[in-house]
């Protein structure tokens, strides 16, 4: 897992930040990857041009969406966090980062009232990190989405 301070507090330390929590993978290691996402991605020549085509897809397991969930809620609950923010694309992904989305949920319900969940696309969680990043405790996210808002 990796665990990355997402904001600083005003008085230069980090003791009061948000974490964002996310698998993390290393060059050799991400061909033998089992955390909750993978990415496949090709070619398909056309003509003369051999990247005319460009193909990508992702695989996400819930037992690697639910060890990362279950990390995420156990750092909340084991430092004092009041809220783990879900960071999905379940809008438009709705198998790839759905599956995320219910599992991260399902996890969640065994910390009630220990630790609010939030749920946030993407998209409008990079807006909000910019525009007031102290609404954010802990960001749950997978991999993509990860490198997106670091």
């Amino acid at each position: 897992m990796n665990v990355q301070s997402v904001r600083k507090h005003p008085a230069g330390s980090d003791s009061d930040s948000g974490r964002k929590v996310r698998k993390y993978r290393s060059g050799a290691r991400a061909r033998e990857h089992r955390g909750p996402l993978r990415g496949f991605e090709h070619y398909i020549p056309v003509g003369d041009d051999p990247h005319a085509v460009a193909i990508g897809s992702g695989v996400n397991t819930r037992a690697g969406c639910r060890r990362i969930a279950e990390y995420a809620f156990q750092y909340a609950v084991n430092n004092g966090r009041k809220k783990v923010t879900v960071v999905h694309k379940a809008n438009i992904l709705k198998a790839l980062t759905g599956l995320f989305l219910e599992t991260a949920r399902e996890v969640g319900k065994r910390y009630e009232g220990r630790v609010e969940v939030d749920e946030r696309i993407v998209d409008a969680c990079a807006m909000q990190l910019v525009l007031d990043p102290w609404q954010f405790d802990v960001i749950l996210t997978t991999n993509l989405f990860g490198d997106i808002l670091g």
